[in-house]
């Protein structure tokens, strides 16, 4: 392929641009973000010019083409990269075409051409540095060899400028015959500051580059703004890179536009708390420049005198500085003896509320409440035995595995919801469905014995179509019956990733969104997720059990906690050491109760045989109780077939 299809590609991929915009969904119909990632915009600046296949940018002067945006969205420098990635992106076969050579040779006109133009604006420097002793312009503004070398200054022969590199898109070029200035066109003048050396020392703010090297050549650190307009410039610099410890003699030009710079330029580093003062450096002359030219002795000596003025100056503020720290010392030490002696109060009667006296209002006012600070079980023997029914605190009920620990405590909570209150249930183990289905079989149950229906009997949908009319009618019946009160009962389903933590959100979320104090069901507390995964089994059992004490103390609500019990228990008679891998169970629990079967602990008893019996005769043991007495014994009759325990009395 010859030069000039070559040249016919790279004409049809920059036509390209309009879908690579949109491909990004950028709208080109109007104004958009800046694309130069060194431009932070909050109102769009940057718009599509279709006449030139570019986008431009009104505020920072950015010129794309598509060539420049796939280099800074891929990270890719030099034209060719480009190129080549742009032949990627629209299927032209790379290997086909020949190197695009760029036909730019004149100096960079614009900050954001291509790679090639940014690498001819380097050799463009190296070039005129190369010429530089071809004028003596640079001398004639006072400038010795030596700062012309250091700052890399140079001179294009060509068009007969002095040139002083200061970034790598922008430089300053002045004419020698004193025509004028020259700056790249579109590129944004900037800072100029290889000229501070010592940041340690004060740094003289100056308006030109060549005043800048004025201050350079005899002895001094400067930075030039390159034009008042520049002062924010230097204000944010100081704010990105954080150099605050940065000292500054302002030294702008004598004019009535330096002046006011010098003004606002200066409130505005004392904003920053960056300290600085103001110096002419220049006596009668405009800048330092023509001070340079005149009478460079004196130009170093008012640079020499500037320094000192500001050490005078940090030596005074600093004294000030100490009187007035040791002023807001003695007041804060006042303040802070008031405020102790205030404390002291304050901690006294605070522990002075701590007595007994200062909750024996409190006292009498739970009091005058207490018929609303229980819920009873429905089941008589077993609420007379707790006084009631379920008060604020934690409660444990455990059991051998398939004693109906969970059907229990699930009759339960289908009592308290009859009676209108909610009931939080966390199923860590079973489905929401199957806890359903277990208190629609017992309802079943209790509708008509003679038609009652097991779990999996409620759940399988293949048994209906043998069920008779009557059988039919139960369920509905059963079902109908459990809606009354459904709306009270909320199950949560967990599979291992619940943490008490989650406890505490489930129960807070329930109460702000509904109003209620739930009871709260925990089945079971052994999977409950560690806090640790490197704990212990017991570690994180008594982790859990008491953050759950701590849950029912702050929300003031029952918590019902159904334990595992170890192996070793299951033919012995019930007891507190029988509960799972934790101490916590026995010592934070307000009521611990134990299911056992009746001849549990009798040598001649036989657990497998008494888990074949329809009916099983079941104890409930009230192992601890703060508040009432333990020991108690409570006859059931529980038909696992039907989930349904049934009260038989107390047992001494």
């Amino acid at each position: 392929m010859s030069q000039n299809q070559a040249n016919q590609v790279k004409e049809y991929l920059k036509e390209q641009l309009v879908d690579f915009l949109e491909e990004r969904n950028i709208n080109i119909r109007k104004n958009f973000i800046c694309l130069n990632p060194e431009h932070l915009e909050s109102t769009p600046s940057m718009s599509y010019d279709a006449r030139r296949n570019k986008v431009h940018c009104f505020g920072c002067g950015a010129d794309y083409d598509i060539f420049n945006l796939i280099g800074i969205e891929y990270g890719l420098d030099g034209f060719q990269s480009q190129f080549n990635k742009a032949c990627e992106l629209y299927d032209v076969e790379v290997e086909q075409i020949p190197t695009i050579k760029p036909t730019r040779v004149r100096p960079p006109q614009n900050k954001r051409e291509s790679e090639d133009v940014k690498m001819s604006t380097i050799d463009y420097y190296k070039a005129c540095e190369a010429a530089v002793h071809q004028t003596s312009y640079f001398k004639s503004r006072g400038l010795s060899n030596e700062t012309i070398k250091n700052f890399s200054l140079g001179y294009d022969a060509t068009e007969r400028r002095a040139i002083i590199p200061v970034t790598r898109e922008f430089y300053i070029s002045r004419s020698v015959s004193g025509k004028g200035f020259y700056n790249p066109s579109g590129v944004k003048s900037t800072i100029y500051h290889k000229t501070v050396k010592d940041r340690n020392k004060p740094i003289f703010v100056v308006e030109s580059a060549f005043c800048a090297l004025s201050i350079a050549e005899v002895g001094g650190n400067a930075i030039a703004l390159n034009s008042t307009n520049n002062s924010p410039q230097l204000i944010e610099l100081i704010k990105e890179q954080a150099l605050y410890e940065l000292r500054f003699v302002l030294s702008l030009d004598n004019d009535k536009t330096g002046r006011e710079a010098t003004y606002n330029l200066m409130n505005e580093l004392r904003k920053l708390n960056v300290e600085c003062i103001d110096y002419n450096v220049s006596d009668e002359f405009k800048d330092p420049n023509e001070l340079l030219v005149a009478d460079a002795s004196r130009l170093k000596a008012n640079v020499a005198e500037a320094e000192q003025e500001f050490e005078k100056y940090l030596g005074e503020l600093k004294k000030q500085q100490e009187e007035e720290a040791e002023q807001e010392f003695e007041k804060r030490l006042d303040e802070s003896k008031k405020q102790q002696e205030e404390e002291a109060q304050r901690i006294k009667a605070e522990y002075q509320a701590t007595s007994a006296l200062g909750h024996l209002q409190g006292f009498i006012d739970d009091i005058a409440t207490i018929d609303t600070n229980y819920i009873p079980t429905g089941f008589s023997e077993l609420d007379r035995t707790l006084g009631g029914g379920l008060f604020e605190g934690l409660y444990f009920i455990g059991a051998l595995s398939s004693l109906g620990k969970t059907t229990f405590t699930l009759q339960v909570a289908d009592r308290v919801a009859q009676q209108g209150h909610d009931v939080l249930i966390i199923s860590l183990e079973m489905a929401r469905s199957e806890l359903m289905a277990k208190s629609i079989s017992r309802l079943t149950f209790t509708v008509d014995s003679r038609y009652a229906k097991t779990t999996r009997g409620i759940t399988t949908a293949a048994y209906y179509k043998h069920y008779s009319d009557e059988e039919r009618a139960c369920i509905n019946q059963a079902i109908n019956e459990y809606a009354t009160y459904a709306e009270h009962i909320f199950i949560t389903e967990s599979v291992g990733n619940t943490t008490v933590d989650e406890v505490r959100r489930l129960i807070d979320n329930h109460v702000k969104i509904t109003g209620n104090k739930p009871l709260v069901v925990i089945d079971y507390v052994q999977i409950l997720r560690p806090l640790d995964p490197r704990m212990s089994d017991k570690q994180a059992v008594d982790y859990n059990v008491m953050e759950l004490k701590r849950i029912s103390r702050d929300f003031k609500i029952p918590i019902i906690g159904i334990s595992s019990l170890n192996r070793q228990s299951y033919k012995e008679k019930i007891s507190m050491t029988s509960f799972k891998e934790s101490g916590a169970i026995e010592y934070s629990s307000d009521i611990l109760i134990g299911l056992q079967f009746k001849d549990a602990g009798d040598p001649k008893f036989d657990v497998d045989e008494a888990k074949a019996k329809d009916e099983r005769q079941i104890e409930l043991v009230i192992l601890k109780n703060r508040n009432g007495k333990t020991g108690v014994k409570i006859g059931y009759t529980f038909i696992p077939k039907f989930n349904s325990f049934d009260e038989t009395g107390v047992r001494e």
